[in-house]
């Protein structure tokens, strides 16, 4: 008898806990409370007892939420569900899980499509995994239905920033889903960080740019509060050349205009020169790098002699032709298993930082292989010294006068241009062939890269003077993961060494946006930031 009691007990408490969630069913109950009235042995009812409680637990917790859903539905409320741990998803820049910080109101002056909207500036904390005291936010700082953009990381020291700090310059345009033609003007944008209320004013325009670099910005080191240089052509014969801007006086106050046109591709930042390519040549071998249907001199010369990599005096004007094509073409022929017949191009022509040298990647095209060369190149300043380094990756960044943090197998690395081998070894990255970039003040190191399984831009920073790091959580890249008009993640630090600016993509276009670091610049955090949101809006 006990045995069958209880086996009959143990197929009551399958029956009850099958229709947990639920509410049990009237025969299934008198059942079990037949089943009770036979129950003899002590052990049993113990068991049951047990059985009891969980029976109870579990109908009452079910009744409760019945009539709690039906209580809602008589009140016309959605009923409340369970909740549900999911991916967090990319909307619209930040994810759901970034936390809020502070938000401020302020009118945006841009006078285009934005003038009479009023920006609300909202920061979010994105840190991640650390080691230490570093706290990261970030918030957005351009608005409205035209794309804002910078450019990359490709010259030395490539600060947004003015000397005083106040303004920032940028590029705003009304698509992003094409390489520029001739006729479609970028507008060049002034950003006010005056109060953090980041308002912008269009200055000019700019018909020599594209999607990944901008039109190579940078403020004037001999007039870093109120000159900056950008790209452009002219409309007429589509030769490109360089513009010098007064914010002060509202105007262009110099171009650099030449028959061979070339255009900056790296301003020494110390100020004196700027290194100066072919980007029409580039827009044919390369287009993500140069600028279409710009005049080019050099077609059907694959490694010419009167093109190469030019230094341009800033103050008389005048261009020397520094190294060519045709001499880097006679180091590439001791490279064994490349195609020596591949049309030869610069990318990536970057002072060093106190202007003693000149990194840069020599690259050829060959039967639509953009990439059929990839060598690595340095020199000195004055042209001599030419020759050929060992590869590193990513987009390298100047350490000192002989050393670059670059790529080398999953780690970054300092790599000693002089000694042509590897220093020491920075650490490992989730992807150390992104954007890397060190602070003007030397003392912190970021990684941007791009995570492919969520079109996310992640950011890796490292505080030198004590190796404390920390990881931002992902922030949405837009569609353009890929070809000729992809986002990158360029991190640009400001002159305090305690923010980047960075791309992010809301709402269907491009923004720019500001990452704080928190205990960044003297290796002791900052103020924290605020748990929960502060509503400074209309103060």
């Amino acid at each position: 008898t006990s045995t069958s009691t209880s086996s009959s007990s143990m197929s009551c408490i399958e029956a009850q806990a099958s229709s947990s969630g639920g509410i049990a069913d009237r025969a299934h109950n008198e059942e079990c409370a037949g089943l009770r009235s036979k129950v003899s042995d002590i052990k049993t009812l113990i068991c049951l007892g047990v059985v009891a409680i969980t029976i109870g637990v579990s109908c009452g917790v079910a009744l409760h939420q019945r009539d709690s859903r039906l209580s809602q539905q008589q009140q016309g409320a959605e009923p409340v569900e369970p909740p549900i741990t999911a991916k967090p998803t990319l909307v619209p820049t930040l994810r759901p899980s970034h936390e809020q910080v502070t938000t401020l109101s302020v009118p945006d002056e841009t006078s285009t499509d934005e003038s009479s909207t009023a920006n609300t500036i909202t920061e979010y904390d994105i840190s991640g995994e650390s080691t230490g005291d570093l706290r990261l936010s970030v918030a957005q700082i351009t608005f409205g239905e035209n794309h804002h953009l910078f450019g990359y990381i490709g010259q030395s020291l490539t600060i947004p920033w003015n000397g005083s700090g106040r303004y920032i310059v940028a590029l705003q345009s009304s698509f992003h889903d094409h390489l520029p033609l001739a006729d479609e003007a970028a507008r060049i944008v002034l950003i006010d960080t005056l109060n953090d209320a980041y308002t912008s004013e269009v200055l000019d325009e700019t018909r020599a740019w594209n999607m990944q670099q901008g039109t190579m910005l940078f403020w004037n080191p001999e007039a870093v509060d109120t000159q900056f240089f950008f790209n452009d052509r002219d409309t007429e014969t589509n030769k490109v050349f360089t513009v010098l801007y007064d914010i002060a006086l509202k105007k262009r106050v110099r171009e650099y205009r030449f028959d061979t046109p070339v255009a900056n591709g790296g301003v020494c930042p110390n100020g004196g020169f700027f290194y100066a390519i072919n980007y029409a040549r580039m827009a044919r071998l390369r287009p993500v790098t140069g600028y279409p249907d710009t005049y080019d001199w050099t077609v059907g010369d694959r490694a010419p002699g009167n093109d190469g990599i030019w230094k341009v005096d800033i103050k008389s004007g005048e261009k020397e032709l520094l190294t060519s094509f045709q001499d880097i073409s006679k180091l590439l022929e001791e490279v064994k298993d490349i195609p020596q017949r591949a049309n030869l191009y610069i990318n990536h022509a970057l002072s060093s930082r106190d202007c003693t040298r000149i990194y840069f990647f020599g690259r050829g095209n060959f039967r639509g292989k953009e990439q059929a060369v990839n060598e690595a190149f340095t020199m000195k300043s004055d042209g001599s010294d030419l020759k050929r380094v060992n590869y590193i990756g990513g987009h390298p960044e100047w350490y000192d006068e002989t050393m670059l943090f670059g790529k080398k197998g999953g780690n970054v690395v300092k790599y000693n241009i002089e000694l042509d081998e590897t220093d020491s070894v920075l650490g490992r990255f989730d992807d150390p062939r992104g954007d890397l970039s060190l602070s003007a003040n030397g003392e912190m190191f970021v990684n941007g890269w791009e995570e492919s399984d969520d079109n996310s831009l992640r950011y890796h920073f490292v505080r030198l003077t004590d190796g404390a790091e920390i990881k931002s959580l992902p922030m949405d890249r837009g569609p353009h993961n890929g070809g000729e008009v992809r986002i990158d993640a360029a991190p640009r630090w400001n002159r305090a060494g305690n923010k980047v600016l960075i791309p992010g993509w809301v709402n269907g276009t491009r923004q720019l946006h500001v990452i704080t670091v928190k205990g960044a610049v003297d290796g002791t955090a900052e103020e924290d930031i605020n748990d929960g949101p502060t509503d400074a809006a209309n103060t």
